[in-house]
């Protein structure tokens, strides 16, 4: 049996490390890639966390060691006896979430709510992060021709987050004023880049000076530093006394009531994580009479993740890379990852 190399993660000790896996092989339905670049999401340092409270519950549940990451870019190496779409030598990236495609979610078009469904990265479903990959034929979207491997490999998880967040939950229109917290992470970034790409104001807010800067270069038209700042005064100051008309929200517990005071009467707040912590306390008559839509969200439809791809390559948009490790060094990705000081996609390359 061949075996290739991969950045392992094992559930039992919740740690990473460097290691080898046997390569995978497709399946009828699969196609076979050979990975040239992969990248890092802040759920791959969540993943074993939401394991290890599944077996606190039930000690049955099950554990293993497997291959970390969602997102990547590569080469078709083989493809299934089924597979009619796909040829060898095609580069392609995917969008990571595997639905069964008949589930009464699936059947609405709502297959990132698959009662089925898995995501690479996970308990039973090798990541990216590792030589070769197989991926559901159905799950597979020509690489974008503008950007090279690496960028490539940054788009999937992210851009789709971003794109289901601003525009199918959301629901931004040009012209719109957005507030998004928390800039630097991938999700965040994404969603700036296309809120300002489609003629919205964008305001952002972070504890780095610098990072506020860096998004202002990207089109942010303000950045609040949370930490010197009040970020409620602000935005409401910078809207003439009205709100944003939308919030993207990724910190949850210390972020949402700053969310919720920020937006405009009939303004829409969409959460899509829980960097902060996962409660906090609401005020529902506050909610109420303000009419407030209090919207959540998660990962992103395949359909979804193609429009905001073409959307991307429309634009002639790149996706901020903040550094790229090379499979050996991945461990210092993760730390990279683990210390919140990136701005951009951490991205890690196989050669």
């Amino acid at each position: 049996m061949f075996c290739m190399k991969a950045l392992l993660v094992d559930e039992r000790t919740l740690t990473f490390s460097k290691g080898e896996l046997p390569i995978p092989q497709n399946g009828p339905d699969e196609v076979l890639v050979k990975v040239h670049a992969a990248a890092l999401n802040h759920r791959d340092l969540n993943m074993p966390l939401f394991y290890k409270r599944m077996r606190e519950q039930d000690a049955s549940f099950p554990v293993s060691t497997y291959a970390v990451g969602a997102d990547g870019a590569g080469i078709v190496e083989s493809i299934g006896s089924n597979v009619r779409s796909w040829s060898i030598g095609d580069p392609v990236i995917w969008s990571s979430l595997a639905y069964c495609g008949v589930c009464s979610a699936c059947l609405l078009g709502q297959n990132v709510a698959c009662l089925k469904g898995n995501i690479m990265g996970s308990t039973g479903l090798n990541g990216t992060v590792a030589q070769y990959v197989a991926v559901p034929a159905k799950l597979l979207i020509p690489k974008p021709e503008h950007l090279d491997v690496k960028e490539s490999a940054a788009l999937s998880m992210g851009l789709g987050t971003a794109w289901r967040a601003l525009i199918t939950r959301g629901g931004l229109q040009p012209g719109e004023t957005v507030l998004i917290q928390g800039i630097g992470g991938g999700v965040a970034l994404f969603a700036l880049q296309i809120a300002v790409s489609m003629g919205a104001r964008v305001i952002v807010t972070s504890s780095s000076d610098e990072k506020l800067k860096q998004a202002m270069a990207l089109g942010a038209a303000a950045g609040i530093n949370y930490q010197s700042e009040d970020v409620v005064e602000r935005v409401i100051d910078l809207t003439n006394g009205n709100g944003v008309d939308l919030v993207v929200d990724g910190g949850g517990s210390k972020t949402m009531p700053i969310a919720i005071q920020s937006v405009r009467d009939l303004g829409r707040v969409v959460n899509y994580g829980f960097v902060t912590g996962r409660t906090f306390t609401l005020d529902t008559y506050h909610l109420m009479i303000r009419q407030v839509s209090l919207v959540g969200t998660a990962m992103h439809t395949y359909s979804e993740l193609v429009s905001a791809v073409r959307f991307f390559s429309n634009a002639k948009l790149r996706p901020v890379i903040s550094k790229v490790f090379s499979l050996e060094d991945s461990l210092q990705g993760v730390e990279h990852l683990e210390s919140g000081s990136h701005f951009g996609k951490i991205a890690i390359h196989m050669d």
